[in-house]
């Protein structure tokens, strides 16, 4: 791969590290996502995965100033997400099944009585390893 060279057809950039182009397959610019579809088709000049005559041609630092950051804006400029919506919360009764609902509120009623909290017995049933 040389980067330094004016043409990028002729950088020979096909032979960069391949598996750095999949991730670029999904970056956020557009741009940035068709050279990286045209490098891994093996960088045709003619076909569905050929480069348009304003992008192939240029030299990368008219690339670089043409997509440039420096107003803080993308060109092109990146649609916005539709926003999801929030699950509702269900009031009441958190507990479909019947059963478990009124275990729950009969243990919770008689929340007033004092239990031992004695765990001796149910460590026993556990041996240490």
């Amino acid at each position: 791969y040389l980067p330094e060279l004016d043409q990028p057809e002729y950088c020979n950039a096909q032979n960069s590290a391949l598996w750095e182009l999949h991730s670029l397959l999904r970056h956020y610019h557009p741009v940035v996502q068709k050279f990286a579809a045209h490098l891994l088709a093996g960088a045709p000049a003619e076909g569905s995965e050929a480069l348009a005559h304003d992008l192939g041609r240029r030299s990368p630092s008219e690339l670089f100033e043409a997509y440039s950051m420096k107003d803080m804006t993308f060109d092109p400029s990146i649609p916005s997400v539709a926003r999801r919506k929030k699950g509702k919360f269900l009031q009441g009764d958190l507990f479909l099944n019947e059963d478990v609902t009124k275990f729950v509120k009969f243990h919770l009623e008689k929340s007033g009585i004092q239990v031992p909290l004695d765990f001796a017995e149910d460590i026993k049933m556990f041996p240490a390893s």
